[in-house]
């Protein structure tokens, strides 16, 4: 009787363990869209707040932003900052994205941020690094 609990309770420890690594796998999975990551940016854009704008973003990112006729360009450390500073402010705007161009490895999409007297179109450049779609590259144009 004693072998019987023993097996019953170790199926029961395997059948919880299978259905945890199951959930998980699937979250990483999700994590591996490139719609995941757009969306992730783009609701760093819109609220300030993306727990996972540091994954999402290559080592060497590089945002250029055109302001002023002048070229304002920074990097991941800048932008994970600038992100914190600005998590509690809520960007009064529509935003819109559309896949320009897309690979197995490299994609190219456009997320526009419509305010009431301007639009700043982001020209984001990804690729896909273990299994990830990162941002390597974002400019910023404001019309």
């Amino acid at each position: 009787m004693k072998t019987l609990k023993n097996t019953f309770f170790l199926a029961c420890l395997l059948t919880v363990n299978f259905a945890f690594s199951a959930l998980a796998k699937d979250k990483n999975n999700v994590q591996q869209t490139l719609t995941f990551s757009i969306d992730n940016y783009a609701e760093a854009l819109k609220s300030g707040q993306s727990q996972y704008l540091s994954d999402i973003l290559a080592n060497n990112v590089k945002f250029n932003i055109n302001r002023g006729g002048k070229i304002i360009t920074y990097g991941k450390a800048e932008a994970l900052k600038e992100n914190k500073q600005n998590g509690k402010i809520i960007q009064n705007c529509e935003i819109s994205h559309q896949v320009i161009a897309q690979s197995d490895t490299y994609a190219l999409a456009n997320i526009s941020m419509k305010y009431e007297n301007f639009t700043r179109e982001n020209i984001v450049s990804f690729t896909k690094q273990d299994g990830i779609w990162k941002i390597t590259e974002v400019n910023s144009v404001f019309k």
